[in-house]
């Protein structure tokens, strides 16, 4: 009998465990997928014909790093460039339901938030949506992150303590995405273990 029990438990624990994961709605958060450590994130946009990012894609790698954290993403910090960004896959957004971000982050000043988007005129919706497609309409409250050492970063989309105005704009935002901007250049920043989970979010039917 206490077997039986003791392999329930464990089977139990293997359940609660997968389904924890399968809630990351980001793609590769790790950054450790085999093939393409950079699988389900935007790093280059020679395609928006920025001069700001036209080489964004070369300041963006994933390194090897001692210690806790085996494979972590770089955004070089190099003199002379003043932004460097990196954008997660587009995530399918659901009206009354707030999305937390927690990732872990070391390095030079960075602002992380979520972009909010909504379909360009004349596109049809669909599930897989290019970055072609979409239009850039709301960004959430920002983090300002700067440290020397690992440290945990969590924002939210809607905020705690939206505003009125802040969730009638939110009522065209189809995708978000989680969004990571180095400030000023000089100093590398990491960023790793990137989870994004929902739950419903109670909106008062004033702001509906």
């Amino acid at each position: 009998m206490m077997k039986r029990f003791a392999f329930a438990a464990v089977c139990a624990v293997f359940v609660a465990g997968s389904a924890f994961a399968a809630e990351n709605l980001v793609i590769n958060g790790k950054f450790d997928d085999y093939e393409d450590p950079l699988k389900g994130w935007m790093t280059d946009y020679r395609w928006s014909k920025s001069t700001i990012y036209a080489k964004n894609h070369e300041r963006i790698s994933v390194v090897p790093n001692e210690g806790v954290y085996s494979k972590v993403c770089k955004l070089s910090g190099k003199k002379g460039y003043s932004e460097v960004r990196i954008e997660s896959n587009p995530i399918k957004f659901e009206q009354e339901h707030q999305y937390t971000c927690t990732l872990d982050f070391k390095g030079g000043q960075t602002h992380l938030y979520f972009a909010g988007y909504k379909w360009k005129p004349g596109i049809r919706p669909h599930e897989n949506p290019n970055d072609g497609e979409l239009r850039l309409i709301y960004k959430s409250k920002l983090e300002k992150a700067k440290s020397t050492g690992w440290k945990k970063v969590t924002f939210q989309i809607p905020g705690v303590n939206a505003s009125a105005l802040s969730m009638k704009h939110m009522k065209y935002v189809r995708f978000i995405r989680v969004y990571a901007i180095t400030i000023g250049g000089g100093k590398d920043t990491f960023i790793d273990n990137v989870v994004v989970t929902k739950k419903p979010y109670a909106i008062s039917s004033s702001l509906r």
